[in-house]
């Protein structure tokens, strides 16, 4: 049967939108498609073609790159089983808060060095466990949300069929 016609789509919520997203509609399709029983494959000589515009080549650009790449690839880790109650500090994980302090070390690290592929790939590190914190905040404010929500359809339930 066709992927299409059993209704598998790419993701909306992953994927260029705007400037801030999260990567990896691809990755996340593919692994739906795997745990559905579908198969993928790796053919040697298809040739893949991307378009890559000046700005793309700066390294800011880069930089933020490394932001949605590590949005996405937090979101993917929580699709396949990640962790669902993870203790907080100031609504961000604990784990992701110790990596990112381990990240700023390492920059200091690099600009001491006066290497600049360190430093420039310290900065890498460093945005994308910027790019996990943000999507990790965003899913628990969804978390929260759907919890008021659900919190709100009880008792509104409760209620019904009760004489005003």
């Amino acid at each position: 049967s066709s992927v299409l016609v059993d209704g598998m789509r790419f993701d909306a919520s992953i994927g260029p939108r705007g400037s801030s997203y999260a990567m990896g509609s691809e990755t996340e399709l593919v692994r739906r498609l795997l745990r559905s029983g579908h198969q993928a494959w790796h053919v040697r000589d298809a040739v893949v073609e991307h378009f890559i515009r000046r700005e793309q080549m700066d390294k800011a650009w880069v930089l933020n790159r490394a932001i949605r790449f590590g949005r996405g690839q937090y979101r993917l880790a929580m699709t396949d089983g990640g962790r669902t109650r993870v203790k907080t500090w100031w609504g961000t994980p604990r784990h992701l808060i110790r990596q990112l302090a381990q990240e700023y070390v390492a920059i200091l690290a690099a600009a001491s060095s006066g290497d600049a592929r360190r430093l420039f790939r310290a900065r890498w590190d460093l945005n994308y466990v910027r790019g996990a914190i943000i999507e990790a905040r965003s899913a628990l404010d969804s978390m929260r949300a759907e919890s008021r929500e659900g919190s709100n359809d009880s008792t509104s339930a409760r209620h019904q069929g009760r004489p005003d």
